[in-house]
C-alpha cells in the first residue's frame, strides 16, 4: 500500500469507527440540575453561549484549544439577546459522549448533557469539549464542573 492509500484508509477508519458515541444511561449527572450562578447571555442571533475557565465568552474565537470549554446550546436564534437568569435551573436528562478525529492525530472529545427547563424550553444542551491526542479520554465530571464554575453549578438530585 502506498502512503496515499494508507492515509485514505486511516481517514476512512477514523470517520467510520473512531466517531463513536456512548450513552450513559446511569451517568451520575442524570437527574441533577445545572444552576445559573450569574445571568447567562446569548448574543443576538446566536444559538450558543460559550464558557471557558469559569467565564462567559462573547465569541467562539475567544476559546483556547489548550483548555476544556463548554457551550450552552439553544434550538433557535433570537432577534434580541437571550438571558438565562441567575438561579435558573437546567435539569440533566441524558448524557452522551462522542469523539471526532481531526487530522488523524488530534481528537475532539465531547460530553453532551441534554437538559430541560420550564422557564427556558429553547435551551437543549450543555456540551463540554476538549482537544486531545488519541490517548486522552472524555472530561471527568470534576473537570466539567471546574470549567463551568462561576457560571453554572451542578446540584445533585
Amino acid at each position: 500500500m502506498n502512503s496515499f492509500s494508507n492515509a485514505l484508509f486511516i481517514s476512512l477508519f477514523s470517520l467510520l469507527f473512531i466517531n463513536a458515541c456512548a450513552t450513559g444511561q446511569n451517568h451520575p449527572m442524570i437527574g441533577a440540575s445545572w444552576v445559573a450562578q450569574q445571568d447567562i447571555i446569548f448574543a443576538e442571533r446566536s444559538t450558543i453561549a460559550f464558557i471557558q475557565g469559569g467565564r462567559l465568552l462573547e465569541r467562539s474565537n475567544q476559546r483556547s484549544r489548550n483548555a476544556p470549554y463548554c457551550e450552552i446550546q439553544s434550538n433557535r436564534q433570537f432577534d434580541q439577546p437571550l438571558t438565562i437568569a441567575k438561579g435558573s435551573r437546567l435539569k440533566v436528562l441524558r448524557v452522551n459522549h462522542s469523539t471526532n478525529s481531526v487530522l488523524e492525530v488530534q481528537m475532539i472529545f465531547e460530553t453532551r448533557m441534554q437538559v430541560e427547563s420550564d422557564a427556558y424550553p429553547m435551551v437543549r444542551a450543555v456540551s463540554c469539549f476538549h482537544w486531545a491526542s488519541q490517548s486522552d479520554r472524555h472530561l471527568s465530571s470534576e473537570v466539567i464542573e471546574n470549567t463551568l464554575r462561576g457560571v453554572l453549578r451542578l446540584e445533585q438530585k
